[in-house]
């Protein structure tokens, strides 16, 4: 009896994790409706919890209406584009720099590899 009662409740909860996750958190109206809806919902239960219907009414408007602001003010500007690379400092590397520290670190290996080549084996 129980599990028949609680299928719907379980597969509405999973429709809103699955529908929550179209979202874009860079667009303000998408903010400001979802965290109206926030707002609105969470108001409306401790309205009730507290005052019975009429309170359900009061905190679903006062907490959709601080919702839906606090939504809006708080979106975050979109990330910067960096070209098709992603990368800052793709073009302001210096190569010379580079290169230095390879002909330095090709010569120490040559060097080392050449005197444990002529050390005699161990055998």
């Amino acid at each position: 009896m129980t599990k028949a009662r609680t299928t719907p409740y379980i597969a509405g909860a999973g429709l809103v994790l699955v529908l929550s996750a179209c979202t874009n958190p860079y667009d303000p109206v998408q903010r400001f409706v979802g965290g109206g809806l926030i707002g609105a919902g969470s108001g409306a239960a401790i309205g009730a919890a507290a005052a019975g219907g009429h309170g359900a009414a009061l905190g679903a408007a006062v907490g959709g209406a601080v919702g839906a602001v606090t939504g809006l003010i708080t979106t975050p500007p979109p990330p910067a584009y960096h070209g098709y690379y992603n990368y800052r400092h793709y073009g302001s590397y210096n190569h010379r720099h580079y290169a230095s520290n390879a002909r330095r670190h090709y010569a120490a290996q040559s060097t080392a590899t050449a005197s444990a080549t002529n050390a005699p084996s161990g055998y």
